[in-house]
């Protein structure tokens, strides 16, 4: 009888741990969902308990994260075991302050453009539900980027801010002033459709999710059959871009998601042997070394529309470079273009004026939507 009684104990104890030791650690459960993202390499999104975890990687620094956050929609509980280092974000959000009218863009498309109640750099805002929510004051002028009006800031009380980080940035006031910051690091990506990908988040935070799957699935069809087109080319022009601005000239690097979006149309990026995803500051000498030869000079204005001369004033040497006296030179006026608003989250709009410029007669349409030829 002892015997069966201690038998009986323990495969009741056997049984018992084995129950434990099968239930999942709720936090493993909860964080084991797949990341959703397929382009991005630099954002992740997964399930977390009734929540979604975003994990934003450094750019400069592949061992750390940039930020963590966990967006839970209003009606859902909060997980008790986050990490204190995550930080959370109610969703759907109801108030935005956007620090570039990149942001106000995209949430613009995905129906949701009321959120947006505060900006940074007003005087670059061309959407006109932002231009007309300043006139009458719906939408806060929080000042320039660099140096925010931290009052107007925390009076609006925004659920968040959107903003881009760029290495060794400034941020101690916004950092000061208790609001979530969304740290975008988008334009780091090394792909054009992994850039375009962030749209998601914003689905996320503006509660439009189905409407970012289906833009970006969109974006991602068209950017790739017109990539294709470009395959079969068998000249590819060397390109050039960007201009001196106080002493520097700003080129993408080699390794940079406009290095991709050159190569895929065809193009022979001048510095497509670097390494870097950001961007390079160069002297003029150095750009007339690598690029004098060049075929197609991209570079973007703001103001008036170029011409040789104006080019010419800009830097006299500007003559130097072979498209300047091939017809070779294509601006984007962004004071009138929507280039900015529109091409990080539709890259394959620039793809195909980059396309219609480098091979003219490849596309049966060649009307170009950002860029014009220089004028003489």
């Amino acid at each position: 009888m002892k015997r069966l009684i201690h038998l009986w104990v323990v495969a009741t104890f056997a049984s018992l741990l084995m129950l434990v030791s099968c239930q999942p650690n709720s936090k493993e459960a909860a964080v084991s969902g797949q990341n959703e993202l397929t382009h991005s390499q630099l954002l992740s999104m997964r399930k977390y308990g009734n929540g979604t975890m975003v994990e934003i990687a450094n750019p400069w620094d592949s061992t750390k994260l940039m930020a963590s956050y966990l967006l839970v929609p209003t009606d859902e509980t909060i997980p008790q075991d986050i990490d204190p280092e995550v930080t959370v974000i109610r969703t759907p959000v109801t108030s935005l302050v956007a620090y570039t009218s990149v942001y106000a863009g995209a949430i613009k498309e995905l129906g949701s453009i009321d959120v947006v109640t505060g900006v940074t750099d007003a005087q670059f805002y061309k959407i006109p539900e932002i231009v007309d929510g300043l006139k009458s004051g719906k939408i806060i002028d929080a000042g320039k980027s660099d140096s925010p009006i931290a009052e107007r800031i925390i009076e609006l009380s925004p659920d968040a801010i959107l903003l881009t980080i760029y290495q060794g940035m400034e941020m101690n006031t916004v950092q000061r002033l208790g609001i979530p910051i969304l740290k975008f690091v988008d334009n780091m990506e090394n792909t054009p459709l992994g850039r375009a990908e962030w749209i998601k988040l914003m689905g996320e935070l503006t509660g439009t999710r189905q409407t970012a799957d289906s833009i970006f699935n969109q974006v991602k069809a068209s950017y790739q059959s017109l990539r294709d087109s470009a395959l079969s080319v068998s000249k590819r022009p060397k390109v050039m871009v960007e201009n001196m601005y106080q002493g520097v000239w700003y080129v993408s690097g080699g390794n940079s998601y406009q290095a991709r979006m050159i190569a895929d149309a065809g193009g022979d990026y001048a510095w497509k042997d670097d390494t870097s995803t950001g961007s390079l500051f160069l002297s003029f000498e150095q750009v007339l070394d690598k690029a004098e030869d060049s075929d197609i000079w991209l570079l973007k204005v703001f103001g008036t529309d170029l011409t040789a001369k104006g080019l010419t004033d800009m830097d006299s040497r500007n003559r130097l470079f072979k498209p300047f006296s091939t017809g070779g030179v294509y601006y984007s006026n962004t004071a009138v273009s929507n280039l900015f608003e529109e091409f990080p989250f539709h890259p394959e709009l620039m793809l195909r004026d980059y396309i219609c410029i480098f091979h003219p007669t490849l596309l049966s349409d060649n009307n170009l939507r950002y860029f014009n030829q220089m004028k003489p």
